[in-house]
């Protein structure tokens, strides 16, 4: 198939041309009084003001065009899944650095040496952001970086402030699709299975039960035959003190028959579960539990159960079986294989394609460590719906980062701020030039002007929290009003953006 090739200036302004109409699109969900997106995908139409959510979308028609506009989409991303936020931020600076270094270029300057200083100049700019960083120390500090990123819907930020409080830094915030109209929060603890004992007569007449370090064989088949148990239940018979735990596929037949019996007349006490779903998640939530429990998937092509070794039992703290439920606990002990169970999710998570899938595995690694809280989010209609999930996934990754790593001034301010270390010329000139578009486009989609705004704050502002306010046009102290930003997502836009664009304004040639 014969390709086309471009070079040096028409292809850098077509390029250009492609990085112009995605950051003009993202850019449209920046500030306060940004508007919103309108998408019509094949799943229906979809319209929010989350800013990963317009850029998942955009393609355009222009091979040459798209390379740019793919680009930026790959850097947004990839800062919107290390810091959960930054996406319109990291497309504005991106964009503005592209347009900087271009002029640059056509000037005559050496586009290498363009991209070394543009490197040098973002390690300046991000140890001075570190330096007017703050860390939060109040519950209104990580309310106000919800309210701010979620476009001031103070019922999403109240919930998100509450949730990532409850869970502190490094614990796990799941948001799913809800029935009702509102947002509901639900705190899990520990490992939890939406599936409960096999039949009642293992409950001992109680709607729950709570399993004391129990003996743990998980065997993915469904069990019908008798001599599949037998020598089970033989071995487990050797620790009284220790209830059989079984987890399987289905328990059906003589088997379910033999395990109840023992178990009524007291010969050998036992929980069979059955793990319901779909075979290949069953199998993998097996793995879950074997890691959790600190012993084997018991494959039936490797493992003969009708001769079982004691050594292929498990263990864990407590369990605690219901009807329609199962929670476990995990000895101190299983820290290490949780730990390698965790990094394969993630791996397996990083090469997903699918959102379902991602939001499974999410869930899962958060019930290997020992809890999470579910933020289930309705809706009078599925746009409605839609729309307000974006809103909260995107406020929930901000005020994670915040509880991380710190807080910056907001609303453009701290870019602005950290330029000023910057001089003006080379590949320093094109960054500072660049660091004040986020400032310019939050005043600008106020229908102000920016860079009256910017000019007006660098010489009346006395400090780097001190800011724009669009709704009163004054300077004002950002971080009295908590007028805020997460650091993390300011330090990996700037480092995200430098990146990109200073490898693209090399670019002389393009193939497509």
């Amino acid at each position: 198939m014969s390709k086309e090739i471009y070079f040096g200036e028409d292809f850098r302004t077509q390029i250009l041309k492609g990085a112009d109409i995605f950051a003009n699109t993202v850019t449209k969900t920046m500030g306060p009084f940004s508007g919103t997106v309108m998408m019509n995908r094949m799943g229906g139409l979809l319209q929010t003001k989350d800013g990963v959510t317009v850029a998942r979308e955009i393609n355009l028609k222009n091979p040459v065009a798209n390379m740019g506009c793919q680009v930026l989409k790959e850097a947004c991303i990839k800062v919107n899944d290390e810091a959960g936020d930054g996406t319109t931020t990291t497309a504005c600076l991106t964009n503005a650095i592209l347009r900087e270094g271009h002029k640059m270029i056509t000037a005559g300057f050496d586009p290498m040496t363009l991209q070394r200083e543009l490197r040098q100049a973002s390690d300046k700019v991000i140890k001075t952001l570190w330096d007017n960083a703050f860390p939060v120390e109040e519950e209104s500090e990580l309310h106000s970086v919800a309210m701010i990123s979620c476009n001031g819907d103070r019922e999403v930020a109240d919930v998100l402030t509450e949730a990532c409080l409850a869970v502190g830094k490094d614990g796990t915030v799941v948001i799913e699709e809800g029935k009702g109209i509102g947002i509901e929060m639900d705190f899990k603890e520990g490992f939890e299975l939406s599936c409960g004992a096999v039949s009642r007569h293992f409950m001992d007449n109680a709607l729950e039960k709570k399993l004391i370090s129990p003996l743990v064989a998980i065997v993915p088949k469904v069990i019908t035959s008798m001599k599949d148990v037998h020598s089970m239940l033989e071995e487990s018979s050797q620790f009284p003190q220790n209830e059989l735990l079984l987890i399987c596929y289905g328990l059906e037949g003589e088997a379910l028959k033999f395990m109840a019996t023992n178990h009524v007349k007291g010969v050998c006490t036992s929980m069979p579960i059955n793990i319901a779903g779909v075979s290949l998640r069953r199998a993998e939530y097996m793995k879950d539990l074997a890691a959790l429990c600190g012993c084997e998937v018991l494959e039936v092509d490797q493992y003969d159960i009708t001769k079982f070794n004691t050594d292929w039992f498990g263990s864990c703290l407590e369990v605690l079986v219901q009807e329609k439920k199962t929670i476990f606990s995990a000895f101190d002990e299983a820290e290490t294989s949780i730990e390698r169970r965790v990094n394969e999710l993630q791996t397996d998570m990083a090469s997903s394609i699918s959102d379902y899938d991602r939001d499974d595995i999410t869930k899962r690694i958060s019930k290997l460590k020992g809890g999470f809280c579910l933020v289930s989010v309705g809706g009078h209609t599925e746009l409605a719906m839609k729309e307000k999930r974006a809103r909260i996934e995107d406020a929930l990754g901000a005020v994670q980062s915040a509880l991380k790593t710190g807080i910056v001034a907001g609303g453009g301010a701290s870019y602005l701020w950290a330029s000023q270390v910057l001089s003006d010329d080379g590949g320093e000139g094109i960054l500072k030039r660049a660091l004040r578009k986020p400032m310019e486009t939050i005043v600008g989609n106020a229908r102000q002007n920016g860079d009256f705004a910017v000019e007006i704050l660098l010489r009346d502002g006395e400090h780097a929290w001190h800011g724009w306010d669009v709704r009163k046009k004054k300077v004002i102290d950002l971080y009295k009003t908590k007028i805020i930003d997460p650091l993390l997502v300011a330090e990996k836009a700037v480092e995200s953006s430098v990146s990109v664009a200073g490898l693209m304004i090399t670019a002389e040639a393009g193939i497509v």
